[in-house]
C-alpha cells in the first residue's frame, strides 16, 4: 500500500516533509491552490529531502470558483446567487457571490450543488445561463476562491 500526501499551507514546513517522508515518496500539490512560486519551491524542498520522491501537481480545472475578496456569512435557508459577469435589478433579496468562470451546462435532473470541496451544500433554486442561484443547507462563513462543485455538470468545447 503506498500513501499520497497532500502538501498545504499546514504541511509545508521542512519538519513536516521530513516526517511525511517517513511514510511515503509521494507528495500531492493542488494547483487550484496558491502559487505556482509557492508550488516550485515546495517541489524544490520536497526533492532536497529526497531526489526519488514522486510529486503529483493537480492541475486547476475550468470549475468556476468564487470570486469573494472578502469572508461572506450564510445562514441555513439563505437565497444565495452565484453569478458570472451579470448586473443585477432583482426585487428578491439574495446574497451575491460572483465567480471566476462559467457556470458549466447542468442536467435538469440535478437538485443539489455544494462549495468548498463539499463541505457546504445548497439545494438549487434556479439555474439562468451563468445565474445559479441556491438555498443554503447550514450556517457557514464562505472564504474566498472557494470551488463550485456541480454534480454532472459539462463544460461546451468553448
Amino acid at each position: 500500500m503506498k500513501i499520497l500526501a497532500t502538501i498545504g499551507p499546514i504541511s509545508q514546513k521542512l519538519e513536516s516533509i521530513k516526517k511525511i517522508n517517513n511514510y511515503t515518496n509521494l507528495f500531492r500539490l493542488n494547483g487550484s491552490h496558491n502559487s505556482l512560486l509557492w508550488h516550485r519551491k515546495i517541489s524544490r524542498l520536497i526533492k532536497s529531502i529526497n531526489v526519488n520522491n514522486k510529486i503529483l501537481f493537480d492541475i486547476p480545472g475550468i470549475k468556476p470558483r468564487t470570486n469573494n475578496i472578502n469572508n461572506i456569512t450564510i445562514k441555513n435557508g439563505d437565497l444565495v446567487l452565484f453569478y458570472f459577469k451579470k448586473n443585477f435589478i432583482s426585487k428578491k433579496k439574495f446574497i451575491e457571490v460572483p465567480l471566476t468562470n462559467p457556470i458549466p451546462n447542468i442536467k435538469s435532473t440535478v437538485k443539489n450543488f455544494s462549495i468548498s470541496d463539499g463541505l457546504y451544500s445548497f439545494k438549487i433554486i434556479s439555474i439562468k445561463k451563468n445565474i445559479l442561484v441556491g438555498k443554503s443547507y447550514q450556517d457557514f462563513l464562505l472564504k474566498p476562491k472557494k470551488g463550485v462543485n456541480i454534480p454532472n455538470s459539462y463544460y461546451d468545447n468553448k
